[in-house]
């Protein structure tokens, strides 16, 4: 039998964590030596906000100032609802609880005020339920939190999730945390959480509540609790799950009392006085009952909550449709903050009001200025939906910044899906052009022939005509490889936007037009300075929330250039802001950028990451341009890594996006990566053969920005090492002629390199260029750029007889491009040491070396060892020579012995 004692809280005691506890403790310790993340994982009820509060009352007591919040999924929507709660009496600056401020601005202020706080004492930074904090807060807190470094202070946080979910990152640095994972619990702890519950409970009682339980304890409790209830066995009455276990816990309480728990569980934690304008009757009686029978506590804070964040979600998911929506309209009566009451009125209002339409228009042009882009999409539609049919002007342009708001949270599907519906139910005209250039803003499949339909449709629409050129400017610039098309489309929409004062059509325009005349050799930067003085002082507008303006294109501008310090500045900057407020559609194209950097840097493990988080997130957000356009940096990254067949499925993924819509620029880019694959194999032959049809291309679209697609450069190369004299001059000849007329650091280097390529197969002294050239990338920090020109000057130094020079230049570029994880390079590199300096490095074999003593012992010939590793036979019977004098072996039989030999 079991004995039961008097209502207990949902939250089950602390028991059998030591191990964790052991781990807070250390925190408590430790607090004063930097910055921290703690993140306490684990599955719904398995303890984890028991524990984060224990964690929290072991600061307290050390001393160091806690800033608490508990998130709810009911708050999730609401604005600055964990801001506020951190926050409120701190004394915070204005900007922290400022209601419509940039993400930026409320993210230094945030910065400010924990610096401020923790120059007093250590600082905890508690937040329960981190997958619930509002779409304010997170960023907000993720912009100041990611700049603590040396600064005492713990960030301390639960988060619901199983082994195999990945972390959220929208607030926590995801290379910063530290985790603790809660399991199951023991079956001694399972019966000291039973016992909590009832007094006496027999041991096979406690045994079948720990199977059932799996070991969670929130479950253990509730089971324990129903096993005294209905005194029946567990097999025939106890509710299988733990959601039948909180059902059955609400349903022993008076009708009156479940209406207090509905009320709070729809508001998320609120004070009495609230709580009291939503219920009738007694209300602090109500509560008093509630708090009694374990469904709702009062917080330090003197905030009222559900006592468990499941108790709150089974309360609400037992009311009907029309139950919550008069609950929600009760609600909307008694909240005061105006975002706290949109949202009410949008889940209570089921008719057509043009008054709460209009409050959840302004609502959602609120959130997404706050950069809660998800929250203001979802406010947009219930704005659409309760707007009276008459009203036709209105319900259109809502529609319009609903679509908007959708594609920039990165539903791209759902938009486009209503951005055709929207373009088929208008007749021809100005706002049907309009709809139809938004359409083409989010997909430009098909833009040509669209917006030239909305161009006739537009009319004496000057405004919307500006609007429409300019995007077809930006589509021809970007998308078509026309560039002298779009210069003059977005030209005349910059002309149209000076007259009429536009300074948004202004900027995007002057940075279309820059961005054409750099491509053309024709630079702008007059343009270029205007459209970034007027990015600097717009308001994001959708064109940028979609992925479009001059920031990002001035940031590519220096990358080409070779202004990379000043590149990664902008860059991470803008790749930061599309998290920080939830641009899903622009984010793959901040990680392209982002992954084109790293690159260039020589990170290639941090690029290849990239780029496959770009893929990752273009395919979440339904974008499959984006990731035709992610093909480029994930080709290029994996041809100097050495993953060949990854290469090419990249160059057909963009040569088969090349046939469907992009045309030329996406197959210039697709024979590009087969260029650098073949070059990285040491195949220049195979090399010039991919790299000749793009040249020709670059050409004929006109571009003379040589480093936009490094074509002509490797073109050089490849000519050079396939001995071609003639057609090297001619190619070093045309990249010093850009050069003089660009005057950009990266394309000088380039084009120094280019002569000493040409003198490299002329047989004149190419080790002066060559030595430059490494120099001034080196400088610039490409460092990609700085050991392929090492290994080529190792060449030219071997030739010119100076092997000395050529093996340590040779050793250098081999330890550079191991550093870098680059083995085709590598294995070039090592192939040449061996002809200037046979066995001058004794060591360990490296791991292409292993990889190819693996293959001798497994009996793999020399031909089917070049197919598998993607190189020539030639390169691997030089690999093969070195390692018999690395390892003191005659043959491949000695080879194979040692091999397999577990040293």
């Amino acid at each position: 039998m079991t004995v039961s004692r008097s209502s207990a809280p949902v939250d089950a005691p602390l028991v059998g964590r030591d191990p964790e506890l052991d781990r807070i403790d250390q925190t408590v310790r430790s607090i004063a030596e930097g910055t921290r993340f703690l993140v306490i994982r684990g599955e719904a009820g398995i303890g984890k906000t028991r524990l984060w509060a224990e964690a929290v009352d072991r600061h307290r007591r050390a001393g160091h100032r806690c800033l608490v919040t508990r998130c709810s999924e009911e708050e999730s929507r609401g604005p600055l609802v964990g801001l506020a709660e951190l926050f409120g009496d701190t004394d915070a600056g204005a900007g922290v609880l400022a209601p419509d401020i940039d993400r930026f601005e409320r993210g230094r202020a945030v910065l400010a005020t924990l610096r401020r706080l923790c120059r007093e004492s250590p600082v905890v930074v508690a937040i329960d339920d981190v997958n619930w904090l509002d779409p304010v807060s997170a960023p907000a807190l993720r912009s100041a939190l990611r700049r603590l470094d040396a600064e005492p202070v713990l960030v301390l946080a639960t988060e619901r999730s199983d082994a195999s979910t990945p972390p959220d990152d929208r607030t926590l640095p995801a290379d910063r945390r530290d985790e603790i994972f809660l399991g199951p619990l023991p079956l001694d702890a399972t019966r000291v959480v039973a016992t909590s519950v009832v007094d006496v409970i027999p041991r096979p009682t406690v045994a079948r509540i720990h199977a059932l339980s799996g070991g969670n304890p929130l479950y253990a409790a509730e089971l324990a609790r129903h096993a005294h209830r209905f005194g029946d066995s567990l097999e025939t009455s106890l509710p299988a799950t733990l959601a039948g276990a909180l059902t059955n816990r609400l349903s022993a309480v008076s009708d009156e009392v479940l209406d207090v728990v509905h009320v709070v569980a729809a508001l998320g934690p609120s004070s009495a006085g609230l709580i009291a304008r939503a219920v009738p009757g007694d209300a602090p009686a109500l509560i008093a009952r509630a708090v009694e029978s374990g469904l709702l506590t009062v917080g330090e804070d003197l905030l009222v909550r559900v006592s468990h964040p499941l108790l709150a979600s089974s309360a609400l998911a037992a009311l009907d449709p029309e139950q919550r929506r008069m609950l929600h309209g009760r609600l909307a009566g008694a909240v005061l903050d105006p975002d706290a009451r949109a949202r009410h009125v949008a889940l209570s209002c089921v008719e057509p009001d043009r008054a709460a339409a209009a409050e959840l228009q302004e609502a959602a042009t609120r959130a997404a200025r706050r950069g809660a882009v998800a929250v203001a999409a979802d406010l947009a539609w219930h704005s659409v939906r309760v707007t009276p049919p008459d009203d036709v002007e209105a319900r259109i342009r809502r529609v319009f910044a609903a679509i908007a708001h959708r594609a920039a949270a990165g539903e791209k599907a759902t938009a486009l899906i209503e951005g055709d519906r929207l373009v088929a139910m208008l007749p021809p005209g100005p706002i049907r052009a309009e709809a139809i250039a938004l359409r083409v803003g989010i997909d430009f499949d098909g833009g040509d022939e669209y917006l030239a339909q909305a161009l006739v449709e537009a009319g004496d629409d000057e405004p919307l005509r500006g609007r429409i050129l300019e995007l077809r400017g930006w589509l021809d610039v970007v998308h078509r490889a026309e560039l002298e098309k779009g210069m003059d489309q977005a030209s005349e929409a910059l002309a149209i936007a000076t007259r009429l004062g536009d300074v948004t059509l202004e900027m995007l325009a002057a940075g279309t037009v820059a961005a054409a005349g750099l491509l053309l050799g024709r630079p702008r930067d007059d343009l270029m300075d205007r459209a970034l003085e007027l990015a600097r002082r717009a308001e994001t507008g959708a064109g940028q929330r979609l992925g479009r303006g001059p920031v990002s294109t001035y940031g590519r501008h220096c990358l080409w250039c070779g202004r990379l310090d000043e590149a990664r500045t902008i860059l991470v900057d803008l790749h930061r802001a599309s998290v920080e407020a939830g641009l899903e559609f622009s984010r793959p194209y901040r990680i392209l950028d982002l992954a084109a950097l790293e690159i260039a840097s020589g990170n290639l493990a941090a690029a290849a990451e990239l780029a496959d988080e770009g893929v990752e997130a273009a395919a979440d957000a339904g974008n499959a341009q984006a990731v035709a356009w992610l093909g480029y940096p994930v080709g290029i990254v994996q041809s100097h890594l050495g993953d060949a067949p990854r290469a090419r499925d990249a160059a057909n993924l963009l040569r088969a996006r090349a046939a469907q819509q992009d045309g030329r620029s996406r197959l210039v880019m697709a024979h590009h990566v087969l260029g650098v694959l073949a070059l990285a194999s040491g195949a220049p032959s195979v090399a010039l053969t991919a790299l000749a049809p793009a040249l020709r291309m670059m050409r004929e679209i006109g571009v003379r920005l040589p480093s936009v697609v490094p074509v002509l450069p490797d073109a050089i190369e490849a000519v050079a090492l396939a001995g071609d004299r003639g057609l090297a001059g001619q190619l070093s000849a045309e990249l010093d002629e850009l050069a003089s007329d660009m005057h950009q650091p990266w394309i000088d280097a380039a084009a120094i390199r280019g002569r000493g390529m040409a003198a490299l197969v002329g047989r004149a002294d190419a080790a002066g260029p060559l030595a430059d050239a490494a120099r001034r990338f080196d400088e610039l920090g490409y460092r990609v750029d700085a050991a392929r020109t090492l290994l080529q000057l190792g060449r030219a130094l071997r030739r010119s007889g100076r092997r000395n020079a050529a093996a340590d230049t040779l050793a250098d570029a081999r330890r550079r491009f191991a550093g870098m994880g680059a083995e085709p390079w590598v294995m070039q590199a090592d192939a040449e040491l061996e002809r200037v300096a046979p066995g001058r490095e004794r060591a360990e074999l490296t791991p292409t070396e292993a990889r190819i003593a693996t293959m001798v012992a497994a009996g793999l010939r020399n031909r089917e060892i070049a197919a598998q590793l993607y190189v020539s036979v030639a390169t691997v019977e030089a690999h093969l020579t070195r390692m018999y004098r690395k390892l003191g072996v005659r043959s491949r039989t000695e080879l194979a012995t040692v091999a397999v030999q577990p040293s």
